[in-house]
């Protein structure tokens, strides 16, 4: 004869939740630096495969004819130092059509672009940086009146 189920009341649910939450954490106090390491490299070759299985499925579709499917394909495939150099790119055509369209002299011409070396791309970062946290003079600010 099989046995009958009985209802679980909230707090014998709770109850079990807790008990499983504190066996986990004893486990976890337990376990020594060398089995932490080793499910944490797995959890990332885990994270790891699910992103390459996600490439792998863009680059089979070959979703490139809407922008959302093409961007999400050249975020997948492009490496970060090709992103920031194609972001770079991006940033000085929009500021070279900006000041195309609006001249400071008065004058229609268009300017050579020039590639900024990487000290000056740092020092525009740094400047940036500078423009949008105050400095941290050590000193408390003094209170509004």
């Amino acid at each position: 004869m099989p046995r009958q189920r009985t209802e679980k009341t909230d707090d014998q649910i709770a109850a079990e939740k807790r008990r499983r939450a504190d066996a986990r954490r004893l486990k976890r106090t337990q376990e020594t630096f060398e089995q932490r390491a080793q499910w944490l490299a797995k959890d990332r070759e885990s994270k790891r495969a699910r992103k390459q299985q996600a490439t792998d499925q863009l680059r089979d579709a070959r979703i490139v004819s809407d922008r959302e499917a093409k961007r999400a394909y050249r975020a997948a495939e492009e490496t970060p130092e090709a992103r920031a150099e194609r972001v770079t790119k991006e940033r000085l055509a929009q500021r070279k059509r900006r000041e195309a369209e609006t001249p400071e002299d008065g004058s229609k011409g268009v300017q050579k672009t020039v590639k900024p070396s990487e000290p000056a791309l740092r020092q525009r970062k740094r400047q940036k940086r500078m423009r949008r946290e105050p400095p941290n003079t050590g000193r408390p600010s003094k209170p509004h009146k």
